[in-house]
């Protein structure tokens, strides 16, 4: 699940590389997945069946870290 988030959020972002802080992201993702039954029930990752879900959400969490680190880099232009 964490890989098919990851690799979408890439994809529908243009990023030009993968980020330490975008694999953060998508691991932080896949852990606040979890929904309460699944919490209740001791799991550490979401069930299969809802992998399209999760994906998502995982790569919706890539993206806004994409587009935060584009906010806050420093574009150096030499001359």
């Amino acid at each position: 699940m964490l890989n098919l988030g990851l690799g979408l959020g890439s994809i529908l972002c243009h990023a030009s590389a993968v980020t330490d802080a975008m694999v953060e992201a998508s691991s932080l993702g896949l852990a606040d997945s979890l929904n309460e039954e699944e919490r209740d029930s001791g799991l550490l990752y979401p069930r299969l069946n809802r992998i399209r879900e999760i994906s998502a959400y995982i790569a919706m969490h890539v993206i806004r870290k994409a587009q935060e680190e584009v906010r806050n880099a420093n574009f150096y232009f030499p001359n």
